[in-house]
């Protein structure tokens, strides 16, 4: 079954964000490598992200999407920080 629109706005960043988390949480336990809390969440909280970054590029074929999203205003800023930060990184090994 494919979930709706709806079901990935609210639950994708949540499971992304849990698998993240516990997929490092047991690379680092397998490994025997100490594990911090501190890495676990920024990258649960980075996964957590990755439905909403689809689903602004989907936005871009389908513009209602973007209405869709609560919190679409905090996403689109920081691709447009990320934009910046591309643009200063490329202008930088240029230069």
């Amino acid at each position: 079954m494919i979930p709706t629109l709806d079901q990935v706005i609210q639950f994708g960043p949540v499971i992304c964000g849990l698998l993240a988390f516990f997929a490092l949480w047991i690379a680092h336990h397998i490994r025997n490598k100490n594990i911090s809390l501190t890495n676990l969440f920024v990258v649960g909280a980075s996964a957590s992200s990755l439905p909403t970054a689809g689903l602004l590029i989907y936005g871009a074929f389908d513009n209602s999407v973007i209405l869709k999203l609560s919190d679409a205003g905090v996403y689109i800023a920081f691709a447009g920080a990320a934009l910046f930060v591309i643009f200063y990184l490329t202008v930088k090994e240029k230069w």
